[in-house]
């Protein structure tokens, strides 16, 4: 976790991490309170490599204007606003692996249940952060000839493989403390998640329908 000061008067300590995915890196900040980009001028300075941090971008996670959802600003090195990042989007899904790990002992070592609510939904939002794009993904990698059966077929195996957690676990806590065999399960998930998700393949630029047509 790094900080910096910015020059805004109304934002006087960002806190971000900084995250590598194939090539590029980015600036995370999670700013829920904010609804629009930061200036120009700072995202070039904390981007210049010589006298910022470094990076090809910032990524900031802000208010998505109702109380169920989130919005997302990427911007690039010089400042503008950019649509859609690939790179930019596995970095944010590390952020948000990344932060899920962190929250574990809230989650499980809750001394109240109004913690482990809070403990609870934090991590469930760290994780459809991180697995929400799957779909989408399954469906980038799959051959067109089989693009309406693959997807839900590859995530249905996948939920397949994961059934056995519960039954394990529950072996497991004969003899450790659940809340013990719960922290060390989710840990392993979500290290695998990472280490996935940053050297994971990808198909950048995928025309469906060019396999047919070609």
């Amino acid at each position: 976790m790094s900080a910096m000061t910015s020059p805004a008067p109304d934002r006087q300590l960002l806190r971000f991490t900084k995250h590598h995915g194939a090539g590029n890196d980015f600036l995370v900040l999670i700013d829920p309170g904010s609804t629009g980009p930061l200036p120009g001028d700072l995202v070039r300075a904390l981007c210049d490599r010589r006298f910022g941090v470094g990076a090809d971008g910032v990524i900031q996670v802000v208010d998505g204007g109702t109380a169920a959802e989130i919005g997302m600003i990427l911007q690039n090195a010089d400042g503008r606003e950019a649509e859609m990042s690939g790179n930019g989007m596995r970095c944010l899904a590390q952020a948000a692996v990344l932060s899920a790990l962190v929250l574990i002992p809230l989650w499980i070592f809750a001394p109240s249940t109004g913690v482990i609510v809070a403990g609870a939904f934090l991590m469930q939002f760290m994780v459809q952060g991180a697995w929400g794009v799957i779909p989408a993904h399954i469906n980038e990698l799959s051959p067109d000839a089989i693009r309406g059966f693959f997807p839900g077929f590859a995530y249905q195996l996948g939920v397949l493989c994961a059934s056995s957690i519960t039954y394990m676990q529950a072996r497991m806590a004969e003899h450790f403390t659940y809340s013990l065999v719960m922290g060390v399960s989710m840990t392993i998930v979500l290290i695998v998640g990472a280490i996935v998700i940053s050297l994971g393949p990808e198909r950048r630029g995928v025309v469906f329908g060019a396999d047919a047509s070609g």
